[in-house]
This record gives C-alpha cells, structure tokens and sequence, in this order.
C-alpha cells in the first residue's frame, strides 16, 4: 500500500509540474500577443494621426466654449488644448452639463462602507466639482470661468425626449426633479429639456465664443450625444457662426487601453473612419502630456474606479473631428434614387449586445424634397426591417433661428405614431405615411408640416421595447425655400 501511495503521489506532482509549465507557457503567449498587438496598435495610430492635419487654434484673444457632459470630460478630451490656449491669451470657458452625481461605483467606493444615499450623489457632484477646479487649476484656467448647470447624470438623454422637453425629470440618484447645487447656473433649476437649451443659450448669446467644442454625436454614452444634441440645438437656433469642434469620449474599447502611455498617437475608431467626420488633432509636446496626466490624476474619485480608463487619454495627441451641415435638396426624379440623395452614414456593426438584431443596426439616412413636395426620409437598416423592432424619426424645424415644431414619426410593432409638438401643444397627425422596402423604411411627410422652415434638426434611434438600441448621428440639414 505504501509503494502504491507513493507512485500515485508522484504521478500527482510531476501531473502538477507539467499544468504549472503549460500555464507559464500560456502566459508567456500572452504576454507576447500582447506586445504584438500594442505594437500593431502603435503603428497603426502613429500612421493614421500622421494624415490627419492639425486643428485649426484660435488666436489671442478670441473665445473658446468647451462644453462637457460630466467633470472630466475637459481634461480628457482637451486638457492640453486648455493649457495651451490659456498660455497663448485665448480666453477659455467651460460649461459642464452635470456633476457627474450618477456613477454608483463612484459613490459606493468613496463613500464606504455603507451604500451610497441621495445625499451621498449629492456630496459626489461637490467632490467632483472640487477635482475639475483642481485639474483646471493645473492647466492654466481660474474656476471664475467654470459653468456649472446642474443637471442630472445619466438622465440628459431623458431630457432630450419630448416627454421631459417641459415636465421635470426626476434623478435616481440624488432624488430630485431640480438642482439641489447651490452653484449651478440657474438656482434650483427644474430638470427639462427646455430649461438646459434656456442655459446654453444664454451661456452662448452672452459669451459669444469663437469656437465650440463638444461631444461628438456618435459617442456611445447617451449623456454625451445629448449634450451634443442640446448643443447644436442651441447653435443653431442663434445662427452662431462660431468654428464647431467635437471630441470623442466614449465608443465601446476605444480607446484601447495600452501600457504605452505616453507613446502611442490617439485615432479615431476604424468605426467612424469615413462616416462624415473630418478628423484632425492637436500635437502635443512632453511637457503636456505630463500636464494633462498630472491633471487628470487630480479626478481622484474616478482614479479610484477607473484609472487606467482616464489614463488612457494621455496619448501624443488630443483628437477633434467636424461635421458640417447638410442641405436636404428637390428631387426631379418621382422615384427618387436613395444613393444619389445620401444624408448620413452611420457606424455598422457596433452593437455587441445585439449582434443577432441586425435589424436594428442603423446604417445611413437619406432624404429629399419630392416632386410633389414632400419631405421624404430613408432609413436603412443592416438587415430587413423588423416589426419587432422600433424606428423613430425625430425632428426640429426652424424658421430665421426660431424653432417652429417639433415632430415625432415612430413605427412600432407594425403601427405608425406621428407626434406634432408646437406653441405648447400636442397633437397626432394622420396624413404622414411611411414605406418599407426589405431594409428600407420610409417616412413621408407632406409639405404642410417642413414648408414654413428653412432648417431642420434631425436624428434617428432603433429600439426595442423601451430600450434605445441604436441612434443616427443628429444632424442640421438645410431646406430648400418654395
């Protein structure tokens, strides 16, 4: 028995000598798969950022808006642009949208150990406010040119919706329907739409800056392409002429967090290469990106959850894309040729969570005026239009700057819903029709209700259920005049 236990003891170490050798070779694998690919990485971004040009800098003493979802957004999209603007004698503001009270993991672990209270968010959004003073401190900039609104984190897309354009939201964090931040812009605010257009208006209309920068539309955080939609909503309806930047935050893995800080160029996501953005940097020097890394450190309560995330952004670069207005034009044709009347592309195949929901994955607008003056919109899915799904065409019209209505047109489920929002009424049309073509579904809106403007803001979202699945960059389209 003993000879027996001894063969089996020995079979079981040299069995646990050879497990032990084959996980180091793994891990010696993929330790080499992963230099392998950050230099890819690296060659790759170094080549991209190479083509692109540099943005174009304001002068001394011009003005430059920095609008920002959450603390912290500045500084990683553009805390070297601050500093170095600052440094050159532009003048810098920044307006951030919330302060960032939303984020449970943020909360838990720096309110520990009890879980988190309202009043605890609220506590988050001050200690937040304190790290972007901080940060911006670093870079150059006094809090006298820090705007904070007060809205609610996680909830501006809510905002967004008709449904919360004029009744108060309520935060599921801090439990309020108003800003309860003795700081914020408008004191008590109600949490709407129209109260943060009212703000970034009177933001913009009195600053009068020379150049905006802000959330790029295609940012996978629904708090940012809100942000960017508020925004444009407000350029658009002054007519500002100012130079319009955006940055990118947040799409999916991007930016692919690497052990190269420091080293490697920032490129925009292959995704949204060639989707209508025209991408350029800003170069930055090492003593820079020091800065920038030295600012961002000083967001300690997000260091504490997701350090390498932020850090992530101190690359040679900081990256800015444009995307100028469109003009939606007449058509000659009474078939019109969708091709031939391109609106807007939009990233495919970027829904991991619904990778079997093609019919959900948007893929381009288009739009004309028909022959018999109509206001015709496509939209193209990557697989064939599903009643399972929801489509949801969503639309400002101005007239010299002034918004005139606001119209929903959503098929859910089979069923068509059109939605005039005007002069504080609402009400449903019967007269607009929609058209599906395998993946094309086809919205046509007669001229009684796009006649009187010159302009239209418009956007696009699948859903399903509830729940927002994908969205079509917003855009600013020009109309053609009877």
């Amino acid at each position: 028995m003993f000879i027996t236990y001894a063969l089996s003891y020995s079979g079981d170490e040299g069995g646990g000598g050879v497990h032990r050798f084959r996980a180091k070779q793994i891990m010696l694998a993929l330790f080499v798969m992963l230099l392998i690919t950050s230099g890819l990485q690296y060659r790759s971004a170094n080549w991209q950022v190479k083509q692109l040009d540099e943005i174009e800098q304001p002068e001394p003493g011009q003005r430059v808006l920095i609008v920002a979802p959450h603390c912290d957004d500045e500084s990683l999209a553009s805390g070297a642009l601050v500093n170095r603007l600052v440094g050159q004698g532009v003048r810098v503001k920044i307006v951030v949208m919330t302060n960032g009270d939303g984020f449970p993991r943020a909360a838990k672990e720096n309110y520990l150990p009890k879980a988190p209270t309202k009043s605890d968010f609220t506590n988050l959004g001050y200690h937040r406010q304190q790290e972007t003073e901080r940060a911006l401190a670093l870079l150059g900039l006094n809090s006298q040119n820090i705007i904070y609104l007060g809205y609610p984190d996680a909830g501006l897309y809510s905002l967004w919706t008709p449904r919360y354009w004029n009744e108060p939201y309520t935060s599921q964090y801090t439990k309020v329907s108003q800003s309860p931040y003795l700081n914020s812009f408008t004191s008590a605010v109600s949490y709407t739409g129209a109260n943060v257009v009212s703000d970034l208006r009177q933001v913009i209309s009195e600053y009068r800056p020379d150049y905006v920068f802000y959330p790029h539309p295609n940012d996978s955080h629904a708090d940012h392409w809100a942000t960017y939609c508020f925004t444009k909503y407000a350029l658009t309806e002054l007519g500002m002429e100012a130079k319009e930047y955006l940055y990118l935050v947040h799409r999916g893995a991007w930016p692919l967090v690497l052990p190269l800080y420091g080293k490697t160029y920032l490129a925009p996501p292959r995704k949204l290469i060639d989707r209508g953005a025209e991408w350029s940097v800003l170069e930055l020097t090492s003593a820079e990106m020091s800065l920038k890394r030295r600012a961002i450190g000083e967001y300690k309560t997000q260091m504490r959850v997701m350090e390498f995330t932020l850090l992530a952004f101190c690359r040679r670069n900081e990256l800015f894309a444009t995307y100028p207005d469109s003009q939606i034009l007449r058509s000659s044709d009474p078939e019109p040729n969708l091709d031939e009347h391109l609106l807007a592309l939009n990233p495919v195949g970027d829904l991991p969570l619904f990778k079997v929901q093609v019919s959900a994955d948007l893929v381009s607008l288009s739009g004309c005026i028909t022959t018999s003056d109509d206001l015709q919109l496509s939209l193209r899915a990557r697989g064939r239009i599903s009643k399972n799904m929801g489509y949801t065409y969503d639309m400002f019209f101005y007239r010299d700057g002034e918004e005139q209505s606001r119209l929903l047109v959503s098929w859910q489920q089979g069923k068509l819903k059109a939605t005039l929002y005007q002069a504080g009424q609402e009400s449903e049309l019967k007269d607009i029709s929609i058209a599906i073509d395998d993946r094309t579904l086809t919205a046509i809106i007669p001229a009684a209700y796009w006649s009187q403007a010159d302009r239209v803001f418009l956007g696009c979202v699948s859903s399903q259920g509830n729940v927002r699945i994908d969205n079509l960059a917003w855009r600013a389209y020009r109309l053609p005049q009877p």
